[in-house]
């Protein structure tokens, strides 16, 4: 059996995921920033992190987790107030089909949404 050339430590790996999520974080609160500056006047900075934070964390309980598919969801918590499931009744249900993949599921969202919106 061939040795490794080289091993990357538990520690380090677990390191460049922070960073990779600070760098997700930090990229979202300017997005969001900008598509919602209400939002982000009224939370300042520290405000805008928390709740792309917590956006985050929702997304995951639906197993929402690549990257675009979360800056979506993201669109979605704040278009909603952060609240969803309370604005869109039927939004989790949406989600919470796991027989379709994330990316699916939030296309169904959308155009949920776009038939109350027309």
């Amino acid at each position: 059996m061939p040795t490794p050339l080289w091993t990357i430590r538990r520690e380090t790996i677990a390191a460049f995921d922070q960073l990779a999520r600070e760098q997700f974080v930090d990229d979202m609160v300017a997005r969001l920033g900008v598509d919602f500056p209400e939002q982000r006047q009224e939370l300042m900075p520290a405000g805008m992190v928390r709740a792309v934070e917590h956006g985050i964390a929702a997304a995951a309980e639906y197993q929402v987790v690549a990257a675009a598919d979360v800056a979506d969801f993201l669109q979605l918590w704040f278009r909603s107030g952060h609240n969803p499931e309370r604005r869109w009744p039927w939004f989790a249900k949406l989600l919470e089909n796991r027989a379709l993949s994330p990316r699916v599921r939030l296309e169904l969202v959308e155009k949920s949404l776009a038939a109350v919106s027309s």
